[in-house]
């Protein structure tokens, strides 16, 4: 036992927690003993792979670390940030610019929409007003006209 211990230890390497720590933490019926079942599931949890530090401080963080792909995949899940990220990149390819200007590219494009979106507002503004006495005026204007065809 003592060398299935030092070999289950040796796998597992560094991952926070002993083989004595899984084994209580597997053991469901706490008699102090793996049965067959228990044994198979804490080996199999010990195949998983566990992140490293290295691989944690490689991952990405932000939209413009991340593949195109994945950015597809969220920009498709109506994800903003990745929608915007697929808009520097096209910027960056059609218009031939490093990231930099190809982000404060769209940064100016964001705000001459939100720009447009306030004025267009403001001048619908008595559309919407009006639609709140012509839509029931003409709805008893109509209500009016059948008495006065039907009228008889």
């Amino acid at each position: 036992i003592g060398e299935l211990h030092a070999a289950l230890e040796k796998k597992m390497g560094n991952i926070g927690f002993s083989v004595t720590e899984m084994a209580e933490r597997w053991d469901a019926d706490g008699n102090g003993k793996l049965d067959l079942d228990e044994f198979v599931g804490m080996v199999q949890e010990m195949d998983m792979h566990f992140p490293t530090l290295q691989s944690c401080r490689t991952q990405p963080r932000s939209y413009h670390e991340m593949s195109s792909e994945v950015l597809m995949l969220l920009a498709a899940s109506r994800d903003h940030g990745a929608r915007r990220e697929r808009l520097i990149r096209e910027i960056m390819c059609i218009d031939k610019k490093p990231w930099p200007e190809a982000r404060d590219q769209a940064d100016a494009m964001s705000k001459m929409v939100a720009e447009s979106v306030l004025k267009d507002s403001s001048e619908d503004k008595w559309i919407r007003r009006a639609s709140f006495f012509v839509i029931p005026s003409s709805a008893l204007m109509g209500a009016a006209a059948l008495r006065l065809v039907f009228h008889g």
